[in-house]
């Protein structure tokens, strides 16, 4: 899948923007983006204790 669309979905899901606020999803989407290599999400709250 697409990296940049992927991090948008997470924020949509995360904010509420457009969708059902859902942390849930919102962590699905970012990290499948990061699997795939984007740094942006690296630093992200869901990989924060």
């Amino acid at each position: 899948g697409d990296v940049d669309a992927q991090e948008e979905l997470g924020e949509c899901y995360l904010g509420g923007d457009g969708v059902k606020r859902d942390k849930r999803m919102a962590t699905k989407w970012f990290r499948q983006a990061e699997r795939q290599g984007t740094r942006l999400v690296q630093s992200s709250w869901i990989w924060k204790p």
